[in-house]
């Protein structure tokens, strides 16, 4: 939406919150520092004094950064949906494996970074990739450990602007 055609009211979020925290996602929870401090850069340097239009910015990024973000850039700066991911079931089994059940509930698809607690105090971070909505909006992730889980939190770091945050976290009862 060009300024002048949004109203005023809803001009600093969308001019300003929105696109600074899909560039926090992007850093933080999609790329990660180095690949988007990389893409970034190079972006700055390759279209300083020129007149960029936003798909100029989408190739650089996935150029440089060497990953296809197309479901990104639809989905939070093309569209207005939302993000609403979630743990619906674990399931630990005495062959040393657990299952975790994970659903995207929102519009945007995201990749799942999720920490893992276990009951002897040690922690484990695991990432699966966007392509795992591909198939549909539940995957069921096997996690083979002798160690029993005690808590399962999806985006630790918490930069996720997730619409219902209520089921991303799993605690043993």
């Amino acid at each position: 939406t060009y300024p002048d055609v949004a109203k005023a009211m809803n001009l600093g979020y969308t001019a300003y919150y929105k696109p600074a925290t899909g560039l926090i996602m992007l850093r933080e929870y999609i790329l990660g520092h180095e690949r988007f401090d990389n893409a970034f850069k190079t972006y700055i340097n390759k279209w300083a004094f020129k007149h960029p239009q936003p798909s100029d910015f989408y190739n650089c990024i996935e150029n440089v950064a060497g990953e296809n973000l197309n479901w990104f850039w639809k989905g939070w700066f093309v569209g207005n949906g939302n993000v609403d991911l979630g743990i619906t079931k674990v399931s630990q089994y005495d062959d040393n494996s657990t299952i975790i059940t994970f659903v995207n509930k929102g519009d945007i698809p995201m990749p799942v970074v999720f920490k893992i607690f276990y009951d002897d105090d040690s922690s484990e971070i695991k990432i699966l990739p966007v392509e795992v909505w591909q198939r549909g909006n539940e995957w069921k992730y096997l996690l083979k450990s002798p160690k029993k889980v005690k808590i399962v939190d999806i985006d630790p770091g918490r930069f996720l602007p997730d619409i219902d945050s209520t089921d991303n976290t799993w605690i043993k009862q």
